[in-house]
C-alpha cells in the first residue's frame, strides 16, 4: 500500500561546513552580447556564507569596467551580493580556466582536472565516460552513454540531461569536495554516493527520475526533492537527507543522519527511519 506521511524533523542540529579556502566558483552560460554588460553563469560550488544559494543555481552578472571579458564555458570564481532590485548576483568575477565546450558526438572518454571546467552542450552525444578529478562539469540536456565519476570536484547535470549513472567513490587522504546537482534530468542507472574521509560531499536531486537505486553513505547533506521518482532509497550518516514531492517505487531506508526530513512523499515499499 502507498503511504503518504510527514515526519518530524529529529536530532535537530546545526548544519556546519567548512568554509571553501576559494570564492564560490561558476560557469558562464550566457556571455554580455548585444552592448550589454550583463550575463548569467550557473553556480558549481558552495558558497558557506549564502546557505540559501546551492550548486546548480543560475545568477546573473555584470561586466566590470576594465575586467576580463567573459566568454562562454569560461570558469570564474567571484563573490555573491544582492543586486538593485535585492536578488542575488555574482561580483568580481576571476577567471579560472577557459572552459572546453563539447557538442555533437563525441566517441572518447573525458577527464575533467582541477582548475578545469567541462560544458557539454545539449547537442552533445557523450559515448564514453567521465570522471571529474577537480574542477567542475556542466551538462546540459544532453545524452551520456558511460558512466559519471567523481572523484574530486562538481558535476551539475541540467536541462533535460540523460545520463547512465552517477557515482562519488573517492579513496583521499588530502581534503576535497564532491558536489552534485541533478535537476529535470534521467538517470537510466544507480546513483551512489560515498564519502571520502577527507572530503565533504553534498547532492540535491530535483525533478528528476532515477531507474536504479539511490545509495549514500556519510554524505553531508542530501536532498531529492520536486516531483521526483526514484526506485530504492537507501541513505547513511551524514548532516542532512531531505525529501519533498518525491515518488519511491521501493524501500525508503535512512539510518544515522543528525537530520532528516520527509515532506509530501509517497513510498510504495517499506519505510525505515533510524538516528
Amino acid at each position: 500500500m502507498n503511504r503518504r506521511f510527514r515526519v518530524p524533523v529529529f536530532l535537530l542540529m546545526a548544519i556546519a561546513l567548512t568554509a571553501p579556502s576559494y570564492a564560490a566558483r561558476g560557469i558562464i552560460t550566457k556571455k554580455p552580447s548585444g552592448g550589454t554588460i550583463s550575463g548569467r553563469l550557473i553556480i558549481t560550488d558552495l558558497d558557506p556564507a549564502n546557505p540559501s544559494i546551492e550548486p546548480g543555481d543560475s545568477l546573473p552578472f555584470d561586466e566590470s569596467p576594465g575586467s576580463f571579458v567573459t566568454k562562454f564555458g569560461d570558469y570564474v570564481s567571484f563573490d555573491i551580493a544582492t543586486n538593485g532590485s535585492g536578488t542575488p548576483a555574482a561580483v568580481n568575477l576571476h577567471l579560472i580556466s577557459a572552459g572546453q565546450v563539447i557538442s555533437g558526438i563525441y566517441n572518447q572518454d573525458i577527464v575533467v582536472e582541477s582548475d578545469k571546467a567541462v560544458i557539454v552542450m545539449k547537442s552533445g552525444f557523450i559515448n564514453g565516460k567521465i570522471t571529474c578529478n577537480g574542477g567542475a562539469l556542466l551538462i546540459l540536456g544532453s545524452i551520456v552513454l558511460g558512466n559519471i565519476d567523481v572523484d574530486n570536484g562538481s558535476a551539475i547535470v541540467k536541462e533535460g540531461a540523460r545520463v547512465r549513472q552517477i557515482s562519488f567513490d573517492p579513496l583521499r587522504s588530502t581534503p576535497a569536495d564532491c558536489i552534485l546537482s541533478v535537476q529535470d534530468s534521467t538517470i537510466n542507472g544507480n546513483l551512489r554516493l560515498m564519502k571520502g574521509r577527507h572530503m565533504r560531499a553534498y547532492g540535491k536531486i530535483s525533478a528528476s527520475n532515477v531507474h536504479g537505486k539511490v545509495v549514500t553513505d556519510g554524505i553531508d547533506i542530501v536532498k531529492l526533492h520536486g516531483n521526483m521518482h526514484l526506485d530504492d532509497v537507501s541513505l547513511k550518516g551524514g548532516l542532512l537527507a531531505a525529501f519533498s514531492s518525491c515518488t519511491i517505487r521501493g524501500k525508503l531506508e535512512v539510518l544515522d543522519a543528525e537530520r532528516c526530513k520527509v515532506v509530501e512523499t509517497t513510498v510504495s515499499g517499506t519505510i525505515n527511519i533510524l538516528p
